[in-house]
């Protein structure tokens, strides 16, 4: 049984840390929204992923020139689509969701960063993370905007994988289970994002069958059950 005073010391301890994440999640925001501020050219391939979006939801289906389109992935022009009936205005749906994403990407990697180390190393990582001009800057200027939805699912289904990992030595099965349905949906999503997200689905699902293995717990229905429903959640997604 947990006494008052570890409790009283345990809320202590979170309190600082929820302020620390608060702040940089406030200060991410901000930085993002200066950014997109500066005057930049929508060029590589977001204009035909912004076309399809703003056709897709304006009844023109999902087409650039008129023809169905089978090549660009669907997930980025629904999310900016979806904003062009209030916005009229596609490049700033672009640059929405790369605030938007470019924030949420620092909760998973935190919690992440936390559950692998501690909460101070969980802190510098998110610090250089919301600060890291290849997340930031980059984007706007060298990359096709996808890149903060990508991630943003790609390091959610890494977080969910892990907590995977830890439940399946615990008492509680459906919560592994749960967290392989969860990861198998947002690599289902971050692949209909950017197709290089099948690699990722290979790898972490192969590193959590090893891992159970190694452990000697893959024999257990509940490791089976969790990795196959997270792969077949994975194909139903896409």
């Amino acid at each position: 049984m947990v006494s008052e005073g570890t409790e009283s010391k345990s809320r202590t301890i979170r309190q600082p840390e929820r302020w620390a994440l608060l702040a940089i999640l406030l200060a991410s925001l901000a930085l993002r929204t200066a950014l997109v501020r500066v005057n930049r050219i929508v060029r590589w391939d977001e204009p035909d992923y912004l076309i399809l979006g703003r056709n897709l939801f304006t009844g023109q289906g999902y087409t650039v020139s008129g023809r169905p389109e089978l090549h660009y992935g669907p997930l980025f022009p629904i999310v900016t689509g979806v904003l062009y009936p209030l916005t009229h205005n596609m490049k700033l749906n672009s640059d929405i969701s790369f605030v938007i994403f470019g924030t949420l990407l620092l909760l998973p990697f935190y919690w992440l960063s936390k559950r692998l180390f501690n909460v101070r190393v969980a802190v510098m990582a998110t610090v250089f993370l919301c600060l890291f001009p290849v997340l930031t800057a980059a984007v706007l200027f060298w990359g096709t905007m996808l890149e903060p939805l990508y991630l943003f699912l790609l390091f959610a289904a890494f977080a969910a994988i892990w907590f995977a990992w830890e439940q399946s030595s615990s008492t509680a099965p459906l919560r592994g289970i749960l967290a392989c349905l969860v990861a198998g949906a947002l690599f289902g999503l971050a692949y209909l994002t950017k197709p290089e997200a099948i690699i990722y689905v290979v790898l972490m699902f192969g590193l959590l069958f090893l891992g159970n293995a190694l452990r000697r717990s893959l024999w257990n229905w509940r490791t089976i059950v969790g990795i196959v429903a997270g792969l077949l959640a994975f194909v139903l997604v896409i």
